[in-house]
């Protein structure tokens, strides 16, 4: 069943995405190791210029999203992804939840 959660969207290198929420890290890749489906990933988040905390020249960064995903808790997979939404930077700064999980 879907869950929507609300946090980080962090591409810090290469085949390594994660979600940070309130719950912890949600892992949507890791190089070497889990790989969400292409077919449950179907599209990457419509980050602007203003939403998205880049790593220099390279295009890693961060932004902030809600997502609805299905998980698997014991792993902290995330499984599949049917809905992304780029909310602004502030949205993440702003939550009490989020604050001290800022990239």
């Amino acid at each position: 069943a879907d869950e929507k959660r609300c946090g980080w969207f962090l591409n810090p290198t290469p085949a390594n995405v994660f979600l940070v929420d309130r719950d912890g890290e949600w892992i949507l890749e890791a190089q070497g190791g889990y790989q969400i489906p292409e077919a449950q990933f179907p599209s990457w988040p419509d980050f602007t210029e203003k939403s998205w905390v880049a790593y220099g020249p390279t295009g890693y960064g961060y932004g902030c999203v809600c997502m609805n995903v299905e998980t698997e808790a014991s792993t902290m997979h995330v499984l599949k992804i049917s809905h992304i939404k780029v909310l602004p930077l502030k949205t993440c700064r702003d939550d009490k939840y989020l604050k001290n999980k800022e990239p």
